[in-house]
């Protein structure tokens, strides 16, 4: 499932003065990064540190961890930086982040609710401009028949007489 937002906020000063941020090493702190993408995309991830740390398996076999290395990672990150989603479904969630994204998905729905508002503001002011457009049309139509009825009438008393 694709996140409805398709960017991540990163506030640098927030992660930069967190003192648990500062306890991780590098490492770490890229498995966390990578935990919180996850949660981004999904809404949750799983509380369970076998699949924490299967998310955190690294492709390239030069780098690859031992899988206790990797479940020492996730039961850290999962206790230090991630609370029980509520529902009951052994998911869980870093509160910061479940605040941003509801937040920001509150954001986008409104400023989506803006556009269709001034999309059909703007079709009815085009149609409206559009009937106003018709009706002077025909108005000017009636009076160029009337012109040339008269015209014409003036014509035929002309060549009648």
């Amino acid at each position: 499932m694709g996140a409805p937002l398709k960017w991540f906020p990163f506030y640098i000063d927030t992660w930069e003065t967190d003192e648990r941020v500062d306890s991780l090493t590098l490492e770490e702190q890229g498995a966390y990064l990578c935990l919180l993408r996850w949660q981004w995309r999904e809404g949750s991830i799983s509380g369970r540190c076998a699949d924490v740390a299967a998310k955190l398996t690294v492709r390239s076999a030069r780098a690859q961890q031992p899988h206790s290395h990797r479940m020492a990672i996730a039961k850290r990150l999962l206790k230090l930086f991630f609370t029980p989603s509520g529902d009951g479904d052994g998911r869980v969630v870093n509160p910061k982040l479940a605040e941003l994204y509801a937040l920001q998905v509150g954001k986008s729905d409104k400023a989506r609710r803006a556009a269709q508002l001034s999309h059909s503001g703007r079709t009815a002011d085009a149609e409206r401009t559009q009937d106003v457009r018709t009706q002077s049309a025909a108005q000017s139509s009636r009076r160029r028949v009337v012109e040339l009825e008269k015209s014409l009438s003036a014509h035929a008393e002309t060549t009648t007489a």
